[in-house]
């Protein structure tokens, strides 16, 4: 049971789009909150990243206990 479904399109290069399967609708309210969620928190995840780089510019990855995106303490 597969939650997506190819489409072939008539284009040259030939080209798929993907569409949700019937059963994949089951998933459309956690996206819907997913995204709800990425809204509401991204101007905090910014901010975090924000004061974050300037103390890091030599590493692009931060460690697993850095700060979250309301500038807590975490994973420490």
């Amino acid at each position: 049971m597969a939650l997506s479904s190819p489409v072939v399109l008539a284009t040259r290069p030939i080209a798929l789009e993907y569409w949700i399967a019937p059963v994949g609708n089951i998933l459309n309210e956690l996206i819907e909150a997913l995204l709800r969620w990425i809204t509401e928190n991204l101007p905090g995840v910014e901010r975090a990243r924000q004061r974050f780089d300037p103390e890091n510019d030599d590493d692009m990855s931060p460690a697993l206990d850095s700060n979250d995106a309301t500038g807590r303490r975490v994973g420490a």
